[in-house]
């Protein structure tokens, strides 16, 4: 995608983190900075880039999100 303001597309690390985040929702079922009390701390959430995984996350589906 282009940015109209400095003429400059988005890299591959954001293609890689899409992949992540759609693994992340296909395995748990929800998206990975889902916020039911506040909408508003999705966007602090992925800001921080901590990411809580479910219990039933195997280490390998961890790393290959990561």
């Amino acid at each position: 995608m282009l940015d109209k303001n400095n003429k400059q597309g988005y890299g591959k690390a954001v293609d890689y983190w899409g992949i992540g985040v759609l693994i992340y929702e296909l395995l748990a079922g929800y998206p990975p900075f889902y916020d039911n009390d506040e909408p508003n701390n999705i966007y602090k959430k992925i800001v921080k880039g901590v990411i809580e995984f479910p219990p039933f996350f195997s280490l390998r589906a961890k790393h290959l999100i990561l």
